[in-house]
């Protein structure tokens, strides 16, 4: 509106919620109409330049003179009445609207039962300025927690449809909120600053329901799952390249030996080469698919890493047509390929689907997973469980899991390959549902993270002295990563090497998990 001198937002529709989980393009594009004083207004995102734009929003700009109505004199009203909201943002975190620590800006909220009106508090954290907003979004969306703050059982509704947007002013990080509510369920809404001046004014703003589901689920494109793919070559080259060659033998019968035989010659091929004076590369051709032909790939891919450009890996069958390629490929300046018949495949991550997800039973309200059958990930399965019933004990949490760490562990109990009987699953973050008789210092609604028994599931029990409250600012998915790592790395330091101040460490891994967790915890 401010970039076209069209400063009213006449209508906008709200098409698709866009959940925002990870960056995210926003396109939003104008074109005119047949009226000099209206302007339509197009609102598309994408994650990636690969990805389709997904249409979110339609509407119209106009430069239609907006008079802001007169704010209230006295504020809050005297015949407003206060409503408490201890644990709302909580509560909304259990039906899927999750607001980080700069969207929870409702501070107070008042109603007026005698116009059916609400009257809210709404604010910017300290740390967070409205420099460069014209409104900042997560105060405007604030502006609108009222509703949500005040409806009754799970049913979350979003806005749809407003009319008659308008800014009157800019740099607001508090507002005063005026929100009149009709009886279908349409409102409008007129905010001030704390001194009484017109900011933010909306005609009319129509909500509809959405589906939990929707909000809780997360962009299929964050959950992709890569394979090596062996995709045509298309490239083109002007010229070929010399090359030296080294091919590498195939395996006998003693597979075992003639692995590690193969690989040690191969290795001091590429050593005499590396220390040679020479600028052509080395071919090295290796079958990908047996035993040796897969290690002398792990080799070779290493050494590359190490020599960009001096050695090249192909896999061939030595068809004449594939070896008249070969000095296209090597002049291309691909580092890897497979020739067969002539033709050039390269080897390329490509997304494939998950076609067969996993199903909570019908008949239970709680779950974890498990395996049918261990030795096999295809054996994955949920199973009920009585984690959302069971009368709780001393000590005990029961806690709605958010997020769950997965550890090498938890694969390995799946494949049967982890020495006695133990559950999948150790770590989790989640909401407290409810806490056992002897508990004072936590509540239902509040976010905690820790060790939990069969972690992977959306109930669980846990003992209150494994758990610990979720520091502010923190994600879900960030607290579940961060139990076993830094205990095991604490457990190590502390109570077995009992470190001290001044001294030295060498860590092992460092690059790990524990690893990483170790260097902080040292240096702190």
């Amino acid at each position: 509106g401010d970039h076209t001198n069209h400063t009213t937002l006449d209508e906008l529709i709200i098409h698709t919620p866009i959940t925002l989980t990870h960056p995210t393009t926003i396109q939003l594009t104008i074109n005119p109409t047949h009226d000099n004083n209206t302007l339509n207004l197009t609102i598309h995102t994408r994650t990636t330049p690969e990805r389709p734009w997904t249409a979110h929003a339609t509407g119209t700009l106009t430069r239609a003179n907006t008079t802001p109505p007169t704010p209230q004199t006295t504020w809050p009203p005297t015949d407003a009445q206060p409503i408490d909201l201890t644990g709302t943002y909580q509560r909304l975190a259990t039906t899927g609207l999750e607001y980080g620590p700069t969207f929870q800006g409702l501070h107070a909220l008042w109603r007026r039962d005698s116009d059916n009106r609400l009257l809210a508090d709404v604010r910017l954290p300290d740390t967070d300025h409205a420099d460069g907003y014209g409104i900042h979004p997560a105060l405007l969306d604030a502006a609108l927690h009222a509703l949500v703050a005040v409806s009754d059982g799970d049913e979350i509704r979003l806005p749809f449809a407003w009319t008659g947007v308008t800014l009157h002013a800019t740099g607001a990080t508090k507002l005063r909120v005026e929100l009149d509510i009709d009886d279908d369920g349409t409102l409008s809404l007129s905010a001030t600053d704390t001194s009484g001046q017109p900011v933010v004014t909306v005609d009319s703003l129509t909500t509809r329901p959405v589906d939990p589901a929707q909000l809780r689920a997360r962009p299929r494109q964050t959950d992709d799952l890569y394979a090596l793919d062996w995709l045509p070559w298309s490239g083109s080259v002007s010229s070929t390249s010399e090359f030296e060659r080294y091919a590498v033998p195939t395996v006998g019968d003693d597979v075992l030996a003639d692995t590690h035989h193969i690989t040690t010659e191969t290795l001091t091929r590429v050593q005499q080469h590396l220390a040679a004076d020479t600028t052509a590369p080395l071919v090295v051709e290796a079958t990908y698919d047996d035993l040796a032909g897969a290690a002398v790939w792990g080799l070779i891919r290493t050494a590359q890493t190490e020599h960009p450009n001096r050695i090249v890996l192909v896999d061939t069958d030595n068809h004449p047509a594939s070896q008249e390629v070969l000095p296209i490929l090597v002049a291309s300046g691909e580092p890897q390929a497979r020739i067969r018949d002539g033709a050039i495949t390269l080897p390329r991550l490509t997304t494939t689907a998950v076609t067969d997800a996993l199903t909570p039973p019908a008949d239970a309200d709680a779950w974890h997973l498990d395996t049918s059958e261990r030795g096999t990930l295809e054996n994955l399965t949920l199973v009920p469980s009585d984690s959302g019933t069971r009368p709780l004990g001393p000590h005990e949490v029961r806690v709605g899991v958010r997020a769950a760490g997965l550890n090498f562990r938890d694969v390995l109990i799946a494949l049967g390959m982890y020495p006695g009987e133990a559950t999948m699953g150790s770590e989790a973050a989640g909401i407290i549902l409810d806490i056992g008789p002897d508990i004072t210092d936590l509540t239902p609604g509040d976010r905690v993270t820790g060790l939990f028994p069969d972690a992977l599931a959306n109930v669980v029990i846990a003992d209150r002295r494994t758990i610990t409250p979720i520091p502010t600012g923190w994600s879900y998915t960030d607290a579940a990563a961060f139990p076993i790592v830094y205990l095991t790395a604490y457990y190590g330091l502390h109570d077995l090497a009992a470190l001290k101040p001044g001294e030295r460490v060498l860590i092992h891994a460092g690059t790990g998990g524990v690893g990483t967790a170790a260097i902080q915890l040292a240096q702190h």
